[in-house]
């Protein structure tokens, strides 16, 4: 991961904290490539300008003026997370999508208060892997889902 410095106009890299690969976290600021890389699959920003990060070992948040990220995954039954949705007027709330699998059947996640902790949605679809998903309706909490080898899915959240 890498942070845009817009007063030098200079990329970081902040990788200290993530996970690599293998679930290690990663010390130091660099991972080498094919030797010890991170394992992020999707970022989102929160108002306070913190980041979160979905990995396969669950969500990591990087505050805006830290060099580490931190796990953020409490409540998280599967921590296996491909995607990240942050509610479009209330940056607080973001949904986290997991790969579902028969061992691990909750695949969605609502946190509202900005990762800190998550819930399971219930939903009548379990074990699905989430390949992306988006607010249609974000003032309903509804979003529409795209599963893998499953298409298109409107859901209706209960905040």
């Amino acid at each position: 991961a890498f942070r845009l410095d817009a007063a030098s106009d200079v990329w970081e890299q902040r990788s200290t904290g993530l996970p690599r690969t293998d679930g290690q976290p990663q010390e130091g600021c660099c991972p080498e490539p094919g030797v010890s890389e991170v394992d992020v699959r999707d970022l989102v920003t929160l108002g306070d300008g913190s980041l979160l990060a979905a990995t396969g070992w669950g969500v990591y948040r990087l505050p805006q003026a830290a060099d580490r990220w931190e796990l953020r995954s409490t409540g998280l039954f599967n921590r296996d997370i491909n995607r990240l949705l942050r509610h479009p007027s209330d940056s607080s709330t973001v949904l986290a999508a997991a790969r579902g699998r028969a061992e691990a059947r909750e695949w969605l996640f609502l946190s509202e208060d900005g990762g800190r902790t998550w819930f399971p949605v219930v939903s009548r679809l379990e074990a699905r892997t989430v390949v992306d998903l988006a607010w249609s309706d974000a003032a309903a909490f509804e979003v529409i889902v795209l599963l893998e080898a499953q298409g298109l899915w409107r859901m209706e959240l209960d905040p």
